[in-house]
C-alpha cells in the first residue's frame, strides 16, 4: 500500500516550538484500497534526502492552504507549531492522525501551539478532508514538493513519509519524530511541546497590545497590511528591551514598539530632516507629547550616522519599509549600516522589512517606485558585518506585478498589499 512506509532514523533535540509531521497514511492501520484519484504530478524528483535536524534553523514556506490563503511558518513565531506531512487526504493512518490532533486541539492551544498539516494533495482535496473531520487548523497543498525537499522529507509514488519536526519559539527544530502512530501521536507531541523552555516573544501580550483600544483609528486601520504582531514577533521584540527605529515618519512602529518594551524598556526614534520637513513634524511632535511615548527618545540626525555615539548595546534596530529611500536621498548606505553595527550589542537584531523589486532591477525602482530588490539589502548589510540569521515570508505577494508604486501616497488601494521581504539580521557574537 502506498501509505506504508519506512522512515528514517530519529533525530532529536528538545529545543523548538513548531511541530512538522511527514507521514504515511497507511502506517498501523488495515490494508484498505487506495483512493481513485490519480497522484499529483511532481516538479521536484523523487531522490534520496536529508531530514534536516534538531537545531536547525526551521525554512519558512508559503504555501496555500484549505481555503487558498498563503501560509507561512514565520507568522507564528513566538508559539509553537505542529506542520505535519501525510501521504493521502481521507486514507485511514491519514484520518487517524488528522483526528487526533482535531480532539487534541484545546490542548495544544493551552500549550501554546498551532497546527499545520502538509500532502502533495491539491486545495480543493484538502477543503473536503478538513470540512468532512472538521479540522480546526491548516492544510498546506506541497503538490510540486517544495515543502518536503525544503525540510529533508522523502517521497514515495507522490506520497510523503510520515515524519514530525517540531519547531521551537524561536524557529528553531528542536524535535524531529520518526515511525509516527498516527492515533497516539498528538499525545507525544503535547508532552515535547509541555518540555520545551520557556522564552520567546509573548504572543498573547503582543496581540493584546496591538488590539488595545487607545490606539488611533488611523494606526488601527494599518495594521492588516503591516502585520505588526507577525513582524514584531519575528524580529523578537520583547518588554524591556532597548530598541532603535530608523526613519520613524509619524511614528506608527515607534508607538508600537514603546507598548512593546513597556516602562522599563527604551525606543530610540530617528528622523532625518527631509521626513520632518515634508510631512512628519507637526504629527510626530503631537503623538511624542501623548504619555505612552514616555520611554521614547525622538532622535533627528541624517540616516548617514542615525544613531548617537552614546547609544550602544542596543538589543534591536528595525527600518521598515524605507531601506530603498536611503537610494534616492543618496544616503552613505555603508556609513550607515556600519553605525547600526556600532550601535547594536553583540547578537542584536538587524530587521528589515521593505517592498521587492523585479529580480534583476536592483536600485532602480526606489524612487520610481519606491522598490528595492532583496539581494541588494542582503550584500549591504552582510557587508557592514551582518549575518543574515533569518527571513520570513508572511510578507511576500506572488501576485504582485512589482510594476507600480508602492509609496503609501501612491498605492492607494493597493497600499498594504505590495510583495514585501522581511530580513533578521545579527551582529556576530552574544
Amino acid at each position: 500500500m502506498q501509505g506504508d512506509m519506512s522512515t528514517r532514523d530519529l533525530r532529536s533535540n528538545p529545543s523548538v516550538v513548531l511541530l512538522l509531521i511527514a507521514a504515511g497514511c497507511g502506517t498501523s492501520t488495515p490494508e484498505v484500497a487506495e483512493p481513485t484519484t490519480p497522484p499529483p504530478t511532481h516538479d521536484v524528483a523523487e531522490a534520496s534526502r536529508q531530514l534536516l535536524a534538531a537545531g536547525t534553523p526551521a525554512p519558512d514556506v508559503l504555501a496555500p492552504d484549505q481555503n487558498g490563503d498563503r501560509r507561512t511558518i514565520s507568522e507564528h513565531r513566538g508559539r509553537a507549531v505542529v506542520l505535519y506531512f501525510y501521504p493521502r487526504d481521507a486514507t485511514p493512518g491519514c484520518t487517524a492522525e488528522a483526528c487526533a490532533f482535531r480532539d487534541a486541539w484545546s490542548r495544544l492551544e493551552e500549550a501554546g501551539a498551532t497546527v499545520y498539516g502538509v500532502s502533495t494533495d491539491d486545495v480543493d482535496s484538502h477543503r473536503a478532508f478538513a470540512e468532512e473531520h472538521e479540522l480546526p487548523f491548516s492544510l498546506l497543498s506541497d503538490p510540486d514538493e517544495q515543502i518536503l525537499a525544503a525540510y529533508g522529507v522523502e517521497s514515495r509514488e507522490g506520497a510523503a513519509a510520515r515524519v514530525t519536526f517540531l519547531i521551537d519559539r524561536e524557529g528553531r527544530i528542536a524535535r524531529v519524530f520518526e515511525d509516527v502512530d498516527p492515533g497516539a501521536h498528538a499525545d507525544e507531541v503535547i508532552a515535547a511541546i509541555d518540555a520545551l523552555p520557556e522564552g520567546g516573544v509573548d504572543r498573547t501580550r503582543l496581540r493584546a497590545i496591538i488590539e488595545a483600544d487607545d490606539r488611533s483609528d488611523v494606526d488601527r486601520s494599518l495594521d492588516e497590511g503591516r502585520r505588526p504582531e507577525e513582524t514584531f514577533a519575528f524580529f523578537g521584540i520583547r518588554e524591556g528591551m532597548k530598541v532603535a527605529e530608523l526613519f520613524a515618519g509619524t511614528g506608527y512602529s515607534a508607538e508600537l514598539l514603546a507598548r512593546i518594551v513597556g516602562p522599563e524598556g527604551r525606543v530610540y526614534a530617528q528622523n532625518n530632516e527631509f521626513v520632518l520637513e515634508r510631512f512628519a513634524e507637526a504629527p510626530w511632535s503631537a503623538r511624542l507629547d501623548e504619555d505612552v511615548m514616555s520611554n521614547v527618545t525622538r532622535v533627528d540626525r541624517e540616516l548617514d550616522d542615525p544613531i548617537p555615539d552614546d547609544v550602544t548595546d542596543l538589543d534591536a534596530v528595525v527600518f521598515i519599509l524605507a531601506y530603498h529611500d536611503t537610494v534616492w536621498m543618496e544616503t552613505d548606505r555603508s556609513a550607515m549600516n556600519s553605525n547600526i553595527f556600532e550601535s547594536l550589542r553583540p547578537g542584536g537584531v538587524y530587521g528589515i522589512v521593505d517592498h521587492a523589486a523585479a529580480e534583476g532591477h536592483g536600485t532602480e525602482d526606489a524612487r520610481t517606485l519606491h522598490r528595492i530588490e532583496r539581494d541588494v539589502v542582503v550584500r549591504e548589510a552582510e557587508a557592514a558585518g551582518f549575518e543574515l540569521a533569518d527571513e520570513a515570508r508572511f510578507l511576500e505577494n506572488p501576485d504582485d506585478a512589482h510594476d507600480w508604486n508602492a509609496s503609501p501616497s501612491q498605492a492607494g488601494e493597493r497600499r498594504g498589499t505590495s510583495d514585501r521581504f522581511v530580513l533578521l539580521f545579527r551582529k556576530p557574537g552574544g
